[in-house]
């Protein structure tokens, strides 16, 4: 059974499957950049190389 998705504190837009998946795949390549940043900030990179990095994660958003 699939579980309900329930936002108590907000109001509700109702999506296609489509653009639900659209917004889900767009989310996750964020989310692999921001760990990518992340793990160039450990690794100690070259500043310009991360501010690159972070751009292309803020456009993407």
């Amino acid at each position: 059974m699939e579980k309900e998705h329930t936002c108590e504190c907000c109001k509700k837009k109702e999506r296609s499957e489509k653009e639900r998946k659209d917004m889900i795949n767009r989310l996750s390549r964020i989310e692999g950049q921001i760990r990518g940043i992340k793990g160039m900030v450990e690794k100690d990179c070259y500043c310009p190389d991360i501010i690159t990095q972070v751009a292309a994660a803020n456009a993407a958003l």
